[in-house]
């Protein structure tokens, strides 16, 4: 699994990508396919502090 920062890496390279392609089409599809990088990326990052809250409450026994 990808952790937050690999998706954010893929999105701005989609966003570099999108920036230097000439086709309006590709432009707007690259875009998205960086918004979805990013929506993975918040995801990601909610599953490491679900993970790291899980642990922290497992040893409060």
């Amino acid at each position: 699994m990808l952790d937050a920062k690999d998706c954010l890496a893929r999105a701005n390279d989609m966003e570099r990508r999108a920036g230097s392609c000439g086709s309006a089409r590709l432009e707007t599809d690259l875009l998205s396919a960086a918004a979805t990088w990013r929506y993975l990326a918040q995801q990601a990052l909610w599953q490491d502090a679900f993970a790291a809250q899980t642990v922290q409450d497992s040893g409060r026994d």
